[in-house]
């Protein structure tokens, strides 16, 4: 059966960027999976899959459920995100020795300076009464170290930190300066590939530059994919983790008395919570979805926060339980975009959990929390199916004030 004409879910009155689902998406999520397979909206003029079997699963059917674009890239490169096998298989081998277990754990004594750094503007924040876990911590940490891991001058952090924001979609950016802010950043990485290419360091745009199967266009392309996977869910994934855990108090009680507590308090924020609460894709010929048919070019979303939130698979999945089994979480989704930077994404999020229940005696919200929102579809010329980014539906904060006390 399709859902094309029924509309179970209430599509017609909201949608996943309706400003009534959009800050808290949850209960629209239990009322999709209510509905089983997938579901058609026609705000999004797209198919909405929501239960964890069925989103699991369609992570792994790439022969059908396409992360390519139709007629691929204009300029024939290759795109790690936007790819199927074998290009993808190519390109991901290309740049997974860049986050391998040895280089994240080589890491780890940077990434605790530049933590104790940042906590010490916190605290000194806090004093003045301006401290901001999103601004302090959360988004300067991930910046700072994939701008080393590349090579880029610290001078030039912010404007990484800005060009990202471009780069998924322009959150509350004007047209201009997502366009001013995308040629920049494409005009950096091309000088910059070309300077190493000349004179090699030790850097990942060096390391790229080596890679001789890769045209000048795609290591530019894996220079924007290093920049937002080593940055935008990052940032995300710790302020959901620590906004989680100041909203159960009872729960961050619990891993400050058990420290064994950090790393599943971590995968359980992934699960609760995730960065990234979507991806699309296309179907290559129609197919089922469960018990849904859906069509050939079809546009597909499949949403890891819901699948991470179904009682199939979690129960009680809306309590906040560091601790619980997290097994098959989506949180960095499966199969083979399995989030790159998964392991340097834990290893951020666990040394600022450790290193704020080591120098933090008292954390608290101290004014309005200000969520990132997905941007809302744009209707199409003479009002017909409306136009939507495609961008991954991403899940995080704008200001996180709180007041911070010093152990």
């Amino acid at each position: 059966m399709t859902r094309r004409d029924a509309d179970p879910a209430g599509t017609t009155a909201e949608h996943l960027f309706h400003p009534a689902v959009a800050g808290d998406p949850y209960p629209y999520y239990a009322r999709l999976r209510e509905a089983g397979g997938a579901v058609y909206s026609p705000e999004l003029d797209a198919w909405l899959v929501s239960t964890h079997q069925d989103v699991s699963a369609a992570f792994r059917n790439h022969d059908v459920l396409s992360s390519a674009p139709p007629g691929g890239s204009p300029d024939g490169a290759r795109f790690l995100l936007n790819s199927d096998p074998p290009e993808h298989t190519a390109l991901r081998r290309t740049v997974n020795r860049f986050f391998d277990a040895k280089t994240v754990r080589d890491l780890e004594s940077r990434v605790r300076e530049v933590t104790d750094e940042l906590v010490d503007r916190l605290l000194a924040a806090s004093h003045a009464g301006r401290a901001d876990l999103v601004r302090d911590i959360a988004g300067p940490l991930p910046i700072t170290i994939i701008a080393e891991m590349l090579g880029v001058p610290a001078e030039r952090h912010g404007d990484f930190k800005r060009w990202s924001d471009a780069t998924i979609g322009g959150l509350d950016m004007p047209p201009r300066d997502i366009a001013v802010a995308t040629w920049e950043m494409n005009r950096f990485f091309a000088d910059t590939v070309a300077a190493r290419t000349r004179t090699p360091g030790e850097d990942l745009i060096s390391r790229l530059t080596l890679c001789e199967d890769l045209t000048d266009t795609e290591r530019q392309a894996f220079c924007t994919l290093l920049l937002i996977a080593g940055n935008e869910t990052t940032t995300n994934l710790i302020t959901n983790l620590c906004l989680a855990l100041l909203e159960h108090p009872e729960q961050a009680e619990r891993v400050r008395a058990d420290r064994t507590l950090i790393g599943p308090a971590v995968e359980e924020a992934l699960r609760f919570d995730a960065p990234v609460q979507a991806v699309w894709r296309l179907t290559l010929a129609e197919c089922d979805i469960g018990a849904t048919r859906v069509p050939e070019g079809a546009r597909v979303l499949l949403l890891q926060g819901s699948a991470n939130r179904d009682p199939d698979r979690f129960p009680d999945p809306d309590r906040f339980l560091p601790g619980r089994s997290t097994r098959e979480h989506l949180g960095f989704g499966t199969g083979i975009h399995f989030c790159l930077g998964t392991q340097l994404a834990r290893l951020e999020a666990r040394v600022v959990l450790e290193t704020l229940l080591d120098r933090v005696a008292e954390l608290t919200i101290a004014g309005r929390v200000e969520r990132i929102l997905p941007h809302a579809p744009t209707p199409r010329a003479g009002g017909r199916r409306p136009r939507v980014r495609r961008h991954p539906v991403v899940r995080g904060l704008h200001r996180l004030p709180v007041h911070a006390v010093g152990s």
